[in-house]
């Protein structure tokens, strides 16, 4: 299954939420879950602005644990991976389809202003994990639990694949952020808050997969799928 996250202010684009944003008369979160929904089966959408994808079959959501940024969002959106995975497992034992299916979940996250799909950069991501595997005593902590793709010394955290099991070390994450909140407010320093847990936290406990950047550059030379809209002139480039 595929998530976006559509949740952009669009500051720099008029204030306009970026998923409303028109492209060839289109909004270009409506562009990017239609595009999802010829590759997945299931498509989720993280944002306020359930109206907007109406008739696309795509579950809507908000964030359920406002206030981390983008990694809010791939929590909603594991979240509701999770529970269709269950709801799907409860139904097939209810219908005697035989026994649940024990595999966990991945989706495919997407950013509604990274509006370029291709469905062959989701074939290398998969082929990736599978190449990697578990280890050789099949133990789960070395089996990874996201897989991006690597750029320079950095990695693209959208257009990229994560697993359910990553919803307790966002939780950890969430918890620990509130609590350095908590006592930053008791020591009273205004301007000081706590910084934001990033993915580059996340990662950094928890097993991940990365897929070399030539790799990627065979189906996109220019990086162009990774590209993102964040002023006038980002939209005009895909006019």
């Amino acid at each position: 299954m595929a998530a976006m996250l559509a949740g952009g202010e669009g500051r720099r684009l008029g204030g306009l939420p970026k998923e409303g944003i028109l492209l060839e008369g289109e909004a270009l979160g409506l562009r990017l879950a239609k595009a999802l929904r010829r590759s997945f089966r299931d498509i989720i959408v993280i944002t306020k602005n359930e109206r907007l994808y109406e008739g696309t079959g795509a579950l809507v959501s908000p964030d359920l644990r406002p206030g981390f940024g983008p990694l809010s969002g791939l929590h909603a959106a594991l979240s509701q991976a999770r529970d269709l995975h269950d709801r799907r497992a409860t139904k097939a034992l209810a219908d005697r389809e035989g026994p649940p299916d024990d595999a966990k979940p991945w989706i495919w996250l997407a950013a509604c202003d990274m509006p370029r799909f291709d469905p062959r950069l989701v074939d290398i991501l998969a082929s990736e994990l599978v190449e990697t595997g578990p280890s050789a005593e099949g133990s789960s902590a070395t089996r990874p639990l996201a897989c991006v793709t690597s750029f320079g010394g950095h990695f693209e955290p959208f257009q990229a694949l994560y697993s359910i099991e990553l919803l307790p070390t966002l939780e950890a994450l969430f918890a620990e952020a509130a609590e350095a909140s908590t006592s930053q407010e008791r020591k009273s320093r205004p301007g000081h808050g706590p910084r934001r847990p990033s993915f580059k936290d996340l990662f950094a406990l928890v097993p991940v997969a990365y897929v070399a950047e030539e790799r990627v550059r065979a189906i996109s030379p220019d990086w162009e799928l990774f590209f993102n809209i964040n002023t006038p002139e980002d939209l005009g480039r895909l006019a």
